[in-house]
């Protein structure tokens, strides 16, 4: 059978994100690199590429529905087999229709696979072989099948296998854990989700000033990005607290947001957040090519703010997140069964936003500046952020781009265009900031030890003009 990952997501194409009865590409992971110096033979590649297949059998596999069964499952294509595309171009415009269409451009799981490779390469009148400076190596992954750990393995493989290097066969596969997790004792995780959302109404819907009204659970999955710079001096007396109060930055921008969502509405004293949670539990799994990441409600519930300190706050939440990652092995569809209403088909989503921190840039090393060959460099390619218009999967998505080494903390809000406009978001920002600035802004750590009521005061109608974020409209 498919993993409780695949599963998941295999349904959410067909009943949450479709158009019509078109597939979505809402689950296509594009990851492209541009040459910055020495040059690549596609032959050599590809070579590579069919090393890495032929190790992991993810890359070899077909998803298949058996209606009689109702079960969805794998299968491995026992060929080296993968769509693989070669074009030559003269100008960016070309470059750039042939990116939108492989952006645009959805799975067949069953028929085509899970992983889809094109080299573009400019007309340099010579060697028809060799990707240059400027040329392009563009690899697409299904994210049912591949998490974005898996990504960066796959990276580093492909490098070692470009310089011959001999990989060294896994002792398990992905399907074997598929089968594994299956057999897990879930007993004490269905108990601890039961007991922690069961008075959540399964069709409770937070306000979070949406300014389009919802009729439907379906989504398009496309959207817009919205993304500031945290000032410097906030960013630092972050970073500061995280040490002093023995927390993460995740923990204390988890309780910033529930505040924040606090302030857009009181009904939202009662929340779930969704949370990403890596889920590779096991030292066999650490290294292993798949889809292990798993979606989490984390509940924050009737807070009284009015005599919480912003210190004593951040601990509660420290707390409820400590106690969810002890059960994250639960998938998330089978967590939502635990609450949703039998008889309701199509039900608003149970998760509406989520929120991360995104330390990509520190974790992954090799994405940036990489060197396949002594002479050969290449680095990651980033599309203008206005031409990504796919891949939302919850109406407000909240973030934090942290790089560790400039200290800086940017604020990410990817929304859904069903949902928002990009006015609210904007507005969202702005409040945010505001919100950052009075936890934040004095320096002192006495301000975070006096009940909450008497540092912040946000207006939900007040425009804040005087405190506007440094935004990058994408």
């Amino acid at each position: 059978p498919a993993s409780y990952a695949q599963m998941n997501i295999w349904l959410d194409e067909r009943i949450r994100l479709i158009n019509s009865s078109e597939l979505l590409h809402t689950y296509n992971i594009g990851k492209i690199f541009k040459i910055d110096s020495g040059h690549l033979s596609i032959n050599q590649c590809l070579r590579a590429l069919n090393c890495i297949v032929d190790k992991h059998w993810i890359f070899r596999t077909r998803l298949k529905f058996d209606v009689k069964c109702g079960i969805l499952y794998q299968s491995i294509d026992q060929t080296i087999h993968y769509p693989v595309r070669v074009s030559t171009i003269k100008n960016d415009e070309q470059q750039k229709i042939l990116l939108d269409k492989e952006m645009w451009t959805p799975f067949d799981t069953e028929h085509n696979g899970v992983f889809r490779c094109h080299f573009i390469r400019y007309d340099h009148g010579d060697n028809k072989d060799d990707l240059s400076i400027g040329d392009l190596l563009v690899f697409y992954f299904h994210h049912g099948s591949f998490d974005g750990r898996a990504i960066d393995i796959f990276l580093d493989e492909f490098k070692l296998a470009y310089k011959g290097v001999e990989l060294q066969s896994p002792c398990l596969q992905y399907i074997d854990y598929s089968v594994h997790e299956r057999k897990l004792a879930m007993t004490e995780a269905r108990t601890y989700w039961h007991d922690l959302l069961q008075d959540y109404d399964w069709d409770r819907q937070l306000d979070l000033g949406q300014t389009k009204k919802q009729i439907s659970a379906c989504r398009s999955g496309r959207g817009e990005l919205l993304r500031f710079s945290i000032p410097s001096s906030i960013a630092h007396s972050m970073i500061y607290y995280i040490n002093q109060f023995n927390v993460t930055l995740f923990q204390l921008g988890l309780t910033c947001y529930y505040i924040f969502l606090n302030q857009l509405s009181y009904h939202n004293r009662d929340v779930c957040i969704g949370l990403i949670h890596l889920n590779r539990y096991r030292p066999e799994i650490v290294s292993m090519i798949g889809m292990f990441a798993n979606i989490l409600p984390c509940r924050i519930v009737n807070i009284d703010l009015d005599k919480l300190s912003f210190i004593e706050l951040l601990y509660k939440v420290q707390k409820s997140f400590l106690q969810n990652i002890q059960h994250t092995y639960l998938p998330y569809e089978e967590l939502i069964n635990l609450h949703r209403k039998p008889s309701s088909y199509l039900q608003f989503p149970y998760l509406q936003t989520l929120f991360s921190v995104d330390t990509t840039i520190i974790d992954y090393t090799n994405m940036d500046n990489i060197m396949v060959t002594d002479t050969c460099s290449l680095s990651t390619y980033k599309r203008k952020e206005k031409d990504i218009s796919i891949g939302y999967k919850f109406d407000l998505d909240f973030s934090f781009a942290y790089d560790k080494h400039a200290g800086s903390i940017d604020c990410v809000w990817a929304y859904m265009s069903d949902v928002f406009q990009l006015e609210t978001i904007e507005q969202h920002a702005n409040r945010f900031n505001q919100l950052l600035t009075q936890l934040f802004g004095s320096n002192h750590i006495e301000q975070l030890q006096i009940p909450l009521n008497e540092i912040i005061i946000l207006d939900k109608n007040q425009t804040n003009n005087d405190n506007h974020v440094d935004k990058k409209h994408i």
